[in-house]
């Protein structure tokens, strides 16, 4: 596993980064701030988690966010 090839000691990392997207189509775009534009725009919102040591680091997860209104749609 990466634990044995990274290391103890660790830190683990959640971050959340917004994509600025065009159109409609993309999963999850909405108008809202973007913190990465400093402005309202279209965009999808991408939630990561990481575990990183001196000797590098891994992406455990990531996930698409999706507002509430946008879960129950078909």
């Amino acid at each position: 596993m990466f634990g044995d090839e990274l290391g103890p000691g660790g830190l683990l990392i959640a971050d959340e980064t917004g994509f600025v997207k065009k159109g409609t189509r993309s999963a999850g775009a909405q108008r809202q701030y973007n913190g990465t534009a400093g402005r309202i725009e279209n965009h999808q919102i991408g939630v990561f988690l990481a575990y990183t040591t001196p000797r590098g680091r891994a992406l455990l997860d990531r996930r698409l966010y999706l507002p509430e209104h946008r879960r129950s749609e078909p």
